[in-house]
């Protein structure tokens, strides 16, 4: 058996290391997660290490169990523990959140889409109440002109998850920590990234993911749109009535 030690602080740093360390063992009977020094749970490391434990126990069904996560509330009540298939805590989403968090939230691509189409919507729309409550708690503010544009970022970016990347999910959860004065957002996709969502571009030059990451940050780059293609008649009247 091989004994996995989840570290202390699930900072940026230390969340990527260990999360490939995982990838990197060497293979064993089972293995065991020991959530004894869990301290520290950030949002955006909360996601992608509870993505990456699930996508682990996937790769080998049958093998995997977890031990002395029972004293970590915080990370119970967010969703952290069920969102990577442990019975314990609350599922993600389940918490109902508030003015200084939203909990580890998972939607369903297909769920989306389900819905845009029922209700003869753009997948923007349906978005958009979700987008607004991360941008209220990261402004700390409920209208105005800040609110209003990072509602519309972070609209887009979960438009593009749900056009582009071919994932089956989107994840996001948010915290606001009063007494640190900061407050962290985090949206997270397992798609097919960015290079290979570009690659369908004919016009775009670009040999790894560093070339297809610089051209992404560029004005007007899609891998969807561009020309020669021509563009939906309900995506064209949404982009308008958003302006």
């Amino acid at each position: 058996m091989a004994v996995i030690n989840v570290p202390q602080n699930l900072s940026l740093k230390s969340a990527i290391n260990f999360c490939n360390r995982l990838w990197s063992l060497e293979d064993d009977e089972s293995y065991e997660f020991d959530f004894a020094r869990l301290g520290l749970v950030e949002p955006f490391t909360m996601a992608y290490v509870a993505n990456e434990l699930k996508r682990f126990s996937s790769a080998k069904p049958g093998t995997c169990s977890t031990m002395n996560f029972e004293n970590h509330s915080y990370a119970a009540h967010m969703g952290f523990f069920r969102a990577f298939g442990l019975e314990h805590g609350k599922e993600p989403g389940e918490a109902t959140g508030s003015s200084t968090y939203i909990p580890l939230t998972i939607l369903k691509v297909s769920d989306i889409k389900n819905e845009a189409a029922r209700f003869g919507e753009h997948i923007g729309d349906i978005l958009e109440e979700k987008s607004k409550q991360i941008a209220t708690i990261l402004t700390r503010q409920k209208t105005g002109d800040l609110v209003d544009t990072l509602t519309f970022s972070i609209r887009e970016i979960m438009r593009n998850v749900v056009e582009h990347s071919s994932s089956d999910v989107i994840e996001y959860c948010a915290q606001y920590w009063p007494t640190k004065h900061l407050v962290e957002v985090a949206v997270l996709d397992t798609g097919i990234g960015i290079y290979e969502g570009l690659r369908t571009n004919p016009y775009l030059e670009m040999s790894n993911e560093r070339d297809a990451v610089h051209l992404a940050l560029l004005p007007g780059i899609s891998g969807k749109m561009y020309k020669g293609v021509k563009e939906r008649k309900h995506d064209v009247e949404w982009k308008r009535g958003q302006v």
